[in-house]
């Protein structure tokens, strides 16, 4: 089980009581969810069948553009600071509504293991034969993680296949010493 972080409950105690109370039932939700997702989809394969390779780099784009801003204003409004702890908060926080479900592990100073246990995004994508995997979740991770910290990185250690979900490292590597830093001036 991951360990609460305050801005994750923070989350939990303002979002999750509001989307309860409205009686939102988790089946119509994943129903939503399903549909919206459909329709993104059928669309991207309209537009990729006109525009051709041209229309994934423009997606990718979007998405980035979109999880930047989305991210932007979660830590604004949840306080997140710019380190790693944050970047896995802000996960927790958008992959939650999605269904997705992950595990996290500490590899070492700098470098936290994201292991996707479910991802109906995904298993959608498989269902209907495409694969948005790049455009979708990773551009929008690409931007979530700018707006934390642009030094924050991840790397793939495993791709999704017909199998297996992804595992992504997020790596935040160190602080440059201000005597390696390029233009530091030497005596």
């Amino acid at each position: 089980m991951r360990p609460m972080y305050p801005s994750f409950e923070k989350f939990v105690a303002t979002r999750l009581p509001s989307i309860a109370a409205r009686g939102v039932c988790m089946k119509k939700h994943d129903l939503a969810i399903r549909y919206v997702l459909e329709g993104f989809f059928t669309s991207a394969q309209a537009l990729e069948a006109r525009y051709g390779e041209e229309y994934r780099s423009i997606l990718w784009k979007t998405q980035y553009d979109l999880g930047f801003r989305i991210a932007s204003e979660i830590k604004q409004e949840y306080s997140l600071g710019d380190d790693l702890d944050a970047a896995v908060d802000l996960m927790w926080m958008l992959i939650v509504p999605f269904g997705i479900r992950m595990k996290t592990s500490k590899l070492g100073p700098g470098c936290i293991r994201e292991e996707k246990l479910q991802c109906p995004i995904h298993d959608l994508f498989k269902s209907m034969k495409v694969n948005y995997c790049n455009e979708l979740c990773l551009a929008m991770t690409s931007g979530w993680l700018a707006a934390i910290n642009p030094r924050l990185t991840f790397q793939m250690v495993r791709l999704p296949d017909s199998e297996r979900y992804c595992i992504k490292d997020i790596i935040l590597p160190p602080q440059p010493s201000p005597s390696t830093s390029v233009g530091a001036k030497t005596k």
